[in-house]
């Protein structure tokens, strides 16, 4: 469980870290490299879609988007359960209470193997054991 939480943590910190960067390149910088892309009507269709495509993508919404992520992993955080002997770590976002009974989630829950999907081709990604 730590290993998948560690793996995601790593992975929203290289992400931040190449958002960071290209919010230092200015506008006209960014237009010089791209801008043919999106505003040229020349352009084959595809071309255009891709243009729009990296132009989606700014830094800001990437930084906003790893911010949900972490956010997330954290409501779904690993708690030990000792009703077991040994104890298992659970999710306390996923599980709950009725009435006189409790419903246990193992960890890591469905919620964090999904936010892991996207790193499914990296190298270092265990597809046996992380993926839902």
């Amino acid at each position: 469980m730590n290993d998948l939480v560690a793996f995601l943590r790593q992975r929203f910190d290289e992400e931040e870290r190449i958002a960071r960067d290209a919010d230092g390149i200015s506008r006209d910088a960014w237009m010089a490299l791209y801008g043919d892309l999106i505003t040229s009507r020349s352009l084959d269709d595809q071309r255009r879609v891709f243009g729009i495509f990296i132009g989606t993508f700014t830094s800001g919404r990437t930084l906003d988007d790893i911010a949900a992520k972490r956010r997330i992993l954290e409501l779904h955080r690993a708690v030990p359960y000792r009703q077991y002997d040994p104890p298992v770590h659970i999710c306390l976002e996923c599980s709950s209470r009725h009435d006189d009974h409790y419903h246990v989630t193992d960890a890591p829950c469905e919620t964090v193997r999904l936010l892991a999907m996207p790193y499914a081709s990296h190298h270092e990604h265990r597809k046996e054991e992380w993926m839902p």
